[in-house]
């Protein structure tokens, strides 16, 4: 599960690949620091005043995030592995 989580260390090509393959099934999260978001959407240009920036390995894109409780993970990962 956590090579589904955007971090400081996830590539451009990383997160277009993870977007492309699983955002449809798995939610895409973002972990900064200790907390972890669900991104809501997600934007390359500051377009909208309400998406946050976030940086990867090699450059910003900006997201609207909402938080993502312990809670809401295990009942995904019940989901992914009925």
């Amino acid at each position: 599960m956590n090579k589904y989580i955007i971090t400081e260390e996830t590539s451009l090509e990383q997160f277009k690949r993870i977007v492309r393959s699983f955002n449809d099934i798995i939610p895409l999260l973002c972990a900064r620091g200790h907390r972890i978001t669900r991104v809501v959407s997600f934007s390359y240009t500051l377009d909208k005043p309400d998406y946050t920036e976030l940086l990867l390995k090699d450059t910003m894109i900006f997201v609207l995030e909402e938080d993502w409780f312990d809670d809401k993970y295990d009942e995904l990962l019940y989901k992914l592995l009925k």
